[in-house]
């Protein structure tokens, strides 16, 4: 007598995971080429962010394959908002944030002197 068993698990499994992979960056100050450090990098949609070191490096140090929309942010400079796209292989960006010259209005401060009160 033969006994025969149907299993319903296939023998190999053909589901691939998709790879995440480190996507690196370094922002400069785009007039003085100095690295910048504390540029918030958002990825656009999501909860995730980066923040730049003091040499201006940041990483995501896994981004499933895809395309992302970075955006950068720093006091005092330009806002920047990028597409990226993630494959297989780690990804290495380099950015150049521009100076945003806002002009304040006059301040005035006041306060009473001993006499007036």
């Amino acid at each position: 007598m033969v006994l025969m068993t149907i299993s319903t698990l296939p023998l190999f499994s053909q589901d691939v995971v998709p790879a995440a992979v480190p996507v690196t960056g370094i922002v400069y100050d785009s007039s003085s080429s100095a690295p910048l450090r504390g540029v918030l990098i958002t990825l656009a949609g999501t909860a995730r962010n980066a923040v730049t070191n003091e040499a201006g490096v940041f990483q995501f140090p896994q981004l499933a394959a895809g395309t992302y929309t970075l955006q950068l942010t720093h006091v005092g400079f330009h806002k920047i908002t990028r597409s990226v796209t993630v494959a297989e292989k780690p990804l290495t960006l380099t950015f150049h944030l521009a100076d945003s010259k806002v002009q304040l209005e006059e301040v005035v401060v006041s306060a009473p002197t001993i006499n007036d009160q």
